[in-house]
């Protein structure tokens, strides 16, 4: 247990100081020691006579009487006391000023004693020193009992001041007494008023830092803890726990490939708050600890929270605010009763404005149902509160805490929660809530408020106090000498004691009456306004200043920035060397040079007029600014480019001369060229702005990332730019190269032939790859063949290389990443669907093959743009990277109408592969020896069904050898369909959007089941023939309404008409049915009332094979006239023999 300390107020420090001052002997020191081991019994005390029992040797008896005031002595005091409003004020509030000792001595009156002859004090023990350690252990008793209640110096001699400044109208005794509130109160039915506020980007940045101001909120040596000032244990400790939060806030979670998750995506937890106030984990069978969650939620990714539950993001998401809060010092502790317990819990600093809007937001932003008291579902802003306050408690009990062996320490720091054993103890409940009061805005009846007007030079402080019934706040002279004001009068004052405390220039104005005002000079200014005005708003005092002083500017470190001398050379448009700048200082959004700032300075400080505005010159600032003057830091290159961009510098606006605007105008103005002759296609007004942009770009020698939304176009898009390029001349020497998964390839090819014919292609893959003497227009690659041949590739120099789904370049430190990016090239294009604002760490990897080096090292990336981004939500820090990026990546989105007006809302694509190879054996054999078989039939009935027989034998193939074969080798690398549709599912999964897979076959979903299981961690759905219609509607209800679950397979019969699966915006016809209505029916099960997205519909085909044949007809139109809804595929059964050699043969002719 921790040494117990006496004189812990001002007042009963006075008293053992003057017993002190004349124990010339030293014999008091070894009464603390039987004080300290509680040998002092049945102490009394009646007025000024103090009896006590004493245990020693044996018990003795001790007495003490102290003389009393003499009447005219209490009257001399009273006289001066209730002149004085400062002092009045803080009587008021039971506090006993130092000042009322300094009134006492200028009236002669003694209230300590000058000797001990001034006291008169007996103990039966056989030891006749004064004092002998039983009267001393008395004293130091009586100084802990003049901590708990200072009035006592003056009852002991024989003056009651409560009940003496009572007779004279003022009372004092109106003191409120706290309880700390019960568990039950905590969790009352009483909602919380909901403020509708404009629901802005959430930032985490915009916590002030509150450790000192909210310290400053609570008194020194608070009377429970006899061990010391525990205002001091606090503050250290607090101070630790502010270091742990920064800390917390550095963690950025690691790749997901390294993590194993605790949290499965079906998984949704909420947490229970039982009688006792212990808290346990629902929801997960394998974690009941609140410890370790909040443990899983601080790895968790941007990306893997969009994979699971929203109770899991809502978690994530106070706990987020939770290490924010903590990081600021924004958290206060808040006492409470359950039974026999004390308990502490932390809650967010809501007295400060900007966490309180802040925490309106966080519960805005949470799903209900996340907690609950005793099953009783919390929801809003309480809600929001009581997770918070959960989570910081686990924060603040996990940091140690240095000698924390008493029951205080515990409390507060270590484990939440005492039973407090002693009668002395158990009144500590009651005086921590009192000390922790003023952490609680309270209502106020008369609230004053602080005016502040200019005078002059200077500024003058004035004291009013809001009145019900009056139209403007009355001045304070006003109130203390107007007898109107007479029954307001001594709660306002009661209020002001607060004031003066944290503003002690205050006090004199308060003990002038108010009747002068308190004048600011530019020099004592900014301690009001930096220092007393942020606490004092706390109290939720209002203060009215100059409309001058709402923005006070502050000297900070700026550039002119000018264009290079080197820029727009020979060597054309670098990005690098397009600027150059001179050091400026900024006042708002003004410049000055280094001189003007100097000359400005010279004789200034403090806050001072500056052309109709205010700054603040701190010497502190104004010397850290000189030194980054004479040690400035080195900006050139892509970082001088990012600044011109963003038109700032470290959150400074920043001027830019005629010249450098003139560059920036060149690198952001897309102009409109006219769309390619020889394109074959019409683009949409969203893809002309894309074409418009990309040869903008290639003009000027740089790259970018095109990152349309999936089925937007972005592979037309890019074709009309080599269009384009090919008619201007710019292949003529250098060619084009496009690296893509091997799956795209033929699309590719295709879509280069439709669109434009005129340019030549080659592929360049497989095991007999080679470059020809006579290069293409465009050689179309692979990954896999970039990282294996990088050495054979990077000897051409190529006009342009793109990459077509460049999330396969998101990791930098992979070789195929390594190997795309030392292909040289005059400029780099990436192509991708998937989001890049949550992972922005693999965007740096894409931009850095696009743009080499612009967004600098990715460890600065991370701590400067992606940590700030994603874990602070610092929306200055995201609308600066907007700025810097915007010129080099163009993203549209299929739900922006504003931008894409004409798209239609349901958008279809053929996506095609090729047989792998012993597949196309396969497909082969079966061809060569089903048409033997038909031909060989006479009977157009029998024939029919042969026809019909080989192409169901022949859709197995194309789907999977397995799936005609009925083997066991399921490998999906042996189907170039199944390779294709993986490949589409990975840049889906990126996006988080619902698939609908659709086969006619029941063996061909348990066959995608297993894959997409093994793939992606989570079984998929399947809907087919053999389920009941409770399992079938289970399935459709979980799909709708759970984010785990992505991808739902469904058999073609029993999944394509009748259900509503509007959760999808993604539908894949694996295997087709060749009837439209059919497709269209299956379809439309996504695409229906109630979507509100675009839907995008795969259909895959294998090329050169009777699928692609088939579509080829189809979509031509070609036998319609035999077509209709019902009829299936049953008008291929009527083709001759010769047509069906032509439709079933493998390969090109």
């Amino acid at each position: 247990m921790a040494i117990q300390t006496y004189g812990l107020s001002w007042w009963g420090q006075q008293w053992l100081n003057a017993l002190m001052h004349i124990d010339a002997d030293n014999r008091l020191p070894r009464g603390r020691t039987y004080a300290n081991k509680g040998a002092v019994q049945k102490l009394d005390i009646k007025d000024g006579h103090i009896r006590a029992q004493v245990r020693g040797s044996y018990i003795y008896t001790v007495e003490i009487t102290v003389p009393p005031f003499s009447g005219q002595e209490k009257e001399r005091l009273l006289d001066a006391l209730v002149n004085d409003p400062l002092i009045i004020s803080q009587l008021l509030n039971r506090e006993l000023s130092p000042t009322v000792l300094d009134l006492a001595n200028e009236t002669n009156i003694k209230i300590f004693p000058a000797s001990w002859k001034d006291l008169h004090m007996d103990c039966n023990c056989p030891d006749w020193a004064v004092p002998c350690k039983h009267l001393a252990a008395v004293i130091y008793l009586i100084s802990r009992q003049i901590d708990s209640d200072p009035f006592l110096v003056f009852a002991l001699h024989g003056l009651d001041l409560p009940t003496a400044l009572r007779q004279r109208g003022m009372d004092i005794d109106k003191k409120i007494f706290i309880t700390p509130p019960s568990l039950s109160a905590l969790f009352a039915n009483q909602p919380f008023v909901h403020e509708e506020k404009a629901n802005q980007g959430l930032d985490f940045t915009l916590i002030p830092a509150l450790h000192h101001d909210l310290l400053r909120l609570l008194p020194d040596n608070p009377v429970f803890y006899p061990f010391g000032d525990f205002h001091q244990v606090y503050s250290q400790q607090l101070a630790r726990l502010v270091r742990y939060g920064e800390q917390l806030q550095k963690i950025v979670p690691e790749s997901e490939s390294q993590m194993q998750w605790a949290l499965g995506a079906t998984e949704s937890p909420m947490l229970r708050i039982d009688g006792d106030y212990r808290c346990c984990v629902q929801g997960i069978t394998h974690l009941k600890d609140l410890s370790t969650l909040l443990g899983e939620l601080k790895n968790l990714t941007p990306r893997r929270l969009q994979m699971l539950q929203p109770s899991v993001a809502g978690l994530h998401l106070a706990w987020q605010f939770a290490v924010h809060l903590l990081a600021k010092g924004a958290v206060m502790p808040q006492v409470f009763s359950c039974e026999s317990e004390t308990l502490v819990r932390w809650l967010p600093a809501t007295l400060d404005v900007t966490v309180d809007n802040l925490l309106e937001q966080v519960a805005r932003q949470l799903p209900d149902g996340l907690i609950s008291f005793n099953d009783w579902a919390l929801t809003g802003k309480r809600q929001a509160i009581t997770l918070c306050s959960l989570m910081l408690d686990r924060l603040v009990q996990s940091v140690p805490l240095k000698k924390g062996d008493t029951p205080y320490d515990k409390l507060f720091f270590l484990t939440g929660r005492v039973t407090f054993d002693s009668r002395r103890e158990s009144a500590s409940a009651a005086s921590i809530a009192q000390w922790l009061s003023r952490l609680t805005l309270v209502h106020r009846e008369q609230p004053p408020v602080i005016m502040l007007d200019e005078a002059g030079e200077d500024f003058a402080l004035h004291l009013a106090v809001k009145i019900t019934d009056q139209p403007a706040p009355v001045m304070l002279a006003d109130i203390l000498w107007q007898k109107c004001y007479e029954n307001t009068r001594m709660a306002v004052l009661q209020t002001l004691a607060t004031l003066a405390e944290f503003y002690p220039p205050l006090c004199e104005y308060l003990r002038a009456g108010g009747r002068q005002a308190l004048r600011l000079t530019a020099q004592t200014l900014p301690d009001f306004l930096f220092t007393a005005l942020p606490v004092i708003r706390m109290l939720g005092i209002q203060a009215l200043l100059p409309k001058a002083l709402d923005k006070i500017l502050r000297p900070r470190l700026s550039m002119q920035v000018k264009s290079s001398s080197g820029a727009g050379g020979s060597s054309g448009f670098q990005l690098g060397n397009l600027f150059d700048f001179d050091w400026r200082i900024a006042l708002g959004d003004r410049q000055l040079t280094v001189t003007e700032f100097e000359t400005l300075i010279d004789s200034a400080e403090g806050i001072v007029r500056f052309k109709e505005q205010f700054i603040y010159l701190d010497p502190d600032e104004i010397a850290r600014l000189r030194n980054k003057l004479l040690n400035p830091p080195d900006i050139k290159g892509m970082a001088l480019t990012q600044t011109a961009l963003s038109g700032e510098y470290a959150g400074t606006p920043i001027m830019l001369d005629s010249a450098a605007r003139e560059q920036l105008r060149q690198l952001t103005s897309v102009g409109m060229p006219s769309q390619p002759v020889s394109l074959n296609a019409t683009l949409r007004p969203y893809q002309q702005t894309g074409f418009a942009w990309l040869t903008h770009n290639l003009a000027l020698g740089i790259g970018g990332i095109l990152a349309d939304d999936m089925g937007l176009g972005k592979t037309l898009q890019l074709i009309a730019v080599i269009q384009h390029q090919k008619e201007t001349g710019a292949l003529a020497e250098r060619k084009v190269l496009i690296i893509m998964p091997t799956t795209l390839l033929t699309n590719w090819q295709r879509e280069i032939a439709r669109f434009a014919p005129t340019l030549t292609t080659a592929i360049y893959h497989g095991g007999k790859r080679a470059l020809s003497d006579e290069m293409p227009d465009i050689l179309l690659t692979t990954y896999g063949v970039v990282r294996s041949d990088a050495a054979t590739l990077k000897k051409q120099h190529w006009r342009l290389v793109a990459a077509d789904e460049a999330q396969n370049l998101k990791n930098p430190a992979s070789a195929q990443t390594k190997a795309a990016k030392s292909i040289p090239a005059d400029a780099f294009i990436a192509l991708s669907g998937t989001p890049v604002e949550n992972r922005l760490a693999e965007y740096w990897s894409i931009m850095d093959f696009a743009l080499r080096g612009y967004l600098g090292p990715l460890k600065t990336f991370i701590s400067e743009i992606e940590k700030p981004i994603q874990m602070d939500r610092n929306q200055q820090v995201a609308e600066r990277f907007r700025r810097i990026t915007a010129p080099f990546l163009l993203r549209r989105l299929k739900s922006d109408k504003t931008i894409i007006s004409d798209l239609p809302e349901k958008i279809e694509t053929d996506r095609f592969c090729e047989l792998a190879t012993k597949q196309a054996a396969i497909y082969a054999s079966v061809v060569r020896e089903g048409m033997q078989v038909i031909r060989g039939e006479s009977d157009a009935f029998q024939r029919q069904g042969l026809v019909l027989q080989m192409i169901m034998a022949l859709k197995q193939v194309c789907n999977h050898p397995a799936h005609y074969l009925k083997n066991k080798q399921m490998d999906a690398a042996l189907s170039g369909k199944a390779q294709l549709l993986l490949d589409l599912l990975d840049s889906i999964e990126e996006t988080t959007e619902k698939v609908l897979i659709f086969t006619q076959f029941k063996e061909m979903g348990e066959l995608l089941q297993s894959w997409l299981t093994a793939r992606y961690g989570e079984q998929p759905l399947f809907l087919h023939g053999g389920l009941s219609r409770k399992k079938r509607d289970e399935q459709v209800e979980r799909f709708q309404n759970d984010r785990s679950v992505r991808h739902f397979i469904l058999s073609l019969k029993a999944g394509g008409t009748g259900l509503n699966l509007t959760a999808a915006s993604q539908v894949i016809h694996y295997d087709l049915w060749w009837n439209p209505a059919v497709e269209a029916q299956a379809t439309d099960r996504a695409y229906r009332i109630g979507q509100q997205r675009n839907v995008q519909v795969h259909r895959l085909l294998t090329r050169e094979t009777f699928e692609e044949r088939i579509n080829d007809m189809i979509r031509n139109k070609k036998a319609l006239a035999e077509m209709t809804v019902g009829s299936g595929e049953q008008w291929l059964g009527k083709m001759t023999d010769d047509e069906l050699e032509e439709l079933f043969r493998a390969g090109q002719d």
